[in-house]
């Protein structure tokens, strides 16, 4: 029995006391919606994408000063039904730093409080060859600062079909 207790209590001074007994979690959270959730095709996929600050410290985040360029800050995993990576247009590749094209941008440090949201939207067709009928699981992502752990944060994932 004194075995036992001695063995838990060196289990948690080994094991939780280091961390400060607390679990790392994401800074900051993202959700991603489809402004529409059907869109015909040919037409214009736009994502609303709401980053909420979810750590007890402000954190500074890029975000474009143009309308509808979340694809500047943030990457995005576009498969279609079978699991397929869908296609990066010129344009797509182009953001990030694959071929001979330069994007231009202008860019504000957004100070996010605890809890606060920063919006950003994307036309993600314009991004990616959503030209073909069917359903597109999307997901975004987003580097962290160091400040707050560094890493990747992931959103949630939606689906999206495309109709004739």
């Amino acid at each position: 029995m004194k075995i036992t207790v001695l063995f838990a209590v060196c289990l948690v001074i080994f094991c939780v006391l280091p961390t400060g007994g607390a679990t790392t979690h994401d800074p900051f959270s993202i959700q991603i919606a489809a402004s529409e959730p059907t869109s015909k095709q040919g037409s214009d996929v736009r994502l609303e994408i709401v980053l909420t600050n979810t750590s007890h410290e402000v954190i500074e985040l890029a975000k474009e000063v143009r309308q509808a360029s979340g694809e500047i800050n943030y990457r995005f995993d576009v498969r279609t039904a079978d699991g397929k990576a869908v296609p990066e247009t010129d344009y797509g590749r182009t953001v990030k730093g694959i071929g001979p094209s330069v994007i231009v941008s202008s860019t504000m440090f957004h100070p996010v409080k605890p809890g606060d949201t920063l919006l950003d939207e994307v036309i993600l067709s314009k991004v990616f060859d959503m030209s073909r009928v069917g359903k597109y699981s999307i997901r975004a992502w987003r580097s962290a600062p160091a400040k707050v752990g560094g890493g990747k944060v992931r959103s949630n994932e939606i689906t999206i079909t495309i109709v004739d």
